[in-house]
Order: structure tokens, then C-alpha cells, then sequence
């Protein structure tokens, strides 16, 4: 359904229980009736060090690993981009009022992107943010030419207002926006975030 209305990333999100053997037939049951349409970005931020398995996934057709950093350390993050150059590696974190207040989170994107990192979370700004936002970006990606940010939580709203500053150059989620309060999925609000997202 999702990749009928568009949507081209399908990712597991913060799911740091699951058993290898439950990501792998996870991965391989979506990778079978996605047939190229869309990613599927599993969350390996359990077994990062385990690159029998992380190939066991490369092999079914997987290209691009969710990785929370800031669980796994950007060293771990360093060495599986080493050991395969040519993944895509999704830098998923949490906390991200305190990393802009306590740390900073240009400088938490370096180190990132000096890891190995390829798509980032870097927070969904609004109003007098974005331009702030779009000028940490534009340092970001002179470090890494081929980064992509990634904004969360998005609504036809703020997709209406980010878009035209950071354009196809990034990846928009609408995460919570797609479901209700039961966690149903509503399909209307797809089609109203799709044709938002077409029409900007």
C-alpha cells in the first residue's frame, strides 16, 4: 500500500530486541514483495559487529543499515563501513534537544559523517530554523557531497515548508502522521501527505 501511493523507504525503527533469525526473514519477506520499488532499512544497531550476518542481508538484496551511534559508537559505525565500502549506512539517534543544547549537533554530524555515516537524523526545524538548519547542512555536505539529511514527523505542513529549501536531497518521514491514536494506519493521510509532498 505505502509503495503504491510513492513512498520509497520502508524502515524498522527503534527495534533493538529482535533476533538475528527475525530480521533476516523480516528482510527477506519484505525484500521479496518490495521487488525493487522501495529500501527496506533494517535496524542492525544489535549485531554491527556481526559481519557474517550483515552479509547474510547484503545478499538478499539489502543496501542500506539503520545504526543507532549512539548506542554502537561511531568506531563500530567506522569499521563496518570499512569492511563494506559500499552500504548505505542510516545514523539513526535519540535526544536530540539535548545534543542541540549540550553538544551541538553540527558537530555530532561531523563525527558522523567522518564515521561513515550517509544519511543522518539532524532534527525537522520549523520557522526561523530553517535557514539555521539549511546553513549546517550546507557545511555537512562539504564534508560528505553524497549526504543526505533526514527530517522525522513531518506533516503536509512543514513538508511545505522544507522542500523548497532542501529539496529531493533529503529524506522526509511522516513517522506518527500516517497512523491514529490506536496506531491504525489511515490511508487518507498518506494521500493527503503524497499529494503535498508531489505538489511542492
Amino acid at each position: 500500500m505505502f509503495i503504491s501511493h510513492g513512498i520509497n523507504i520502508l524502515k524498522n525503527d527503534e527495534c533493538y530486541l529482535k533476533s538475528k533469525q527475525d530480521i533476516f526473514e523480516e528482510s527477506q519477506f519484505l525484500m521479496k514483495h518490495i521487488e525493487g520499488k522501495a529500501d527496506f532499512v533494517p535496524n542492525i544497531t544489535g549485531y554491527i559487529n556481526d559481519y557474517e550476518f550483515i552479509k547474510q542481508l547484503i545478499d538478499i538484496g539489502i543496501e542500506i543499515f539503520m545504526v543507532n551511534f549512539l548506542i554502537s559508537g561511531l568506531n563500530s559505525v567506522f569499521h563496518l563501513k570499512q569492511k563494506f565500502p559500499s552500504i548505505k549506512i542510516w545514523g539513526h539517534r535519540i535526544g536530540y534537544i539535548v545534543i542541540e543544547k549540550y553538544v551541538s549537533m553540527q558537530v555530532l554530524g561531523v563525527l558522523a559523517l567522518l564515521a561513515g555515516i550517509d544519511y543522518l537524523h539532524v532534527g525537522t526545524p520549523t520557522g526561523k530554523e530553517i535557514d539555521e538548519k539549511n546553513n549546517m547542512l550546507k557545511k555537512l555536505q562539504i564534508i560528505s557531497p553524497d549526504f543526505y539529511p533526514i527530517f522525522t514527523k513531518t506533516t503536509p505542513e512543514i513538508i511545505k515548508c522544507l522542500l523548497p529549501v532542501f529539496d529531493s536531497k533529503s529524506i522526509y518521514m511522516a513517522c506518527g502522521y500516517f497512523r491514529n491514536q490506536n496506531g491504525e494506519i489511515i490511508e487518507r493521510n498518506i494521500d493527503e501527505w503524497i499529494i503535498h509532498f508531489n505538489e511542492t
